[in-house]
């Protein structure tokens, strides 16, 4: 898990994780787990409250970009998901070329949830 630093040592307001996924669809699960340690790190090292609907309903996202993404945008992907305020922002990037963007609309899925 990654932190951006700020000015002076200061930890600025942004968390984030990222997990690269291969093509063969193993790592949903994996995806779903990280997506609950990292709200439950952002919970108990930076104070920021995180109630369990939200752990679910991100989970519940993640598990469907990453299933999307192997069933229409088949090969490497990667997951990425960050806190840059009091909303948990979930991004999935694949390696469609934009040239077939427009036949598969996977192409960057993002999805936000307030944590309230």
């Amino acid at each position: 898990m990654d932190e951006t630093g700020g000015a002076d040592g200061e930890t600025a307001s942004l968390l984030e994780t990222s997990l690269a996924l291969d093509s063969d669809g193993s790592r949903i699960a994996q995806a779903r787990h990280l997506a609950a340690a990292f709200l439950t790190k952002v919970r108990d090292d930076h104070g920021i409250p995180v109630v369990t609907a939200t752990v679910e309903i991100v989970q519940l996202i993640v598990s469907e970009l990453v299933t999307n993404a192997r069933k229409y945008a088949p090969g490497p992907a990667l997951l990425h998901l960050r806190v840059p305020s009091a909303v948990v922002r979930v991004e999935l990037w694949t390696a469609i070329p934009l040239c077939r963007l427009h036949r598969r609309w996977i192409r960057n899925a993002s999805a936000s949830t307030a944590w309230r």
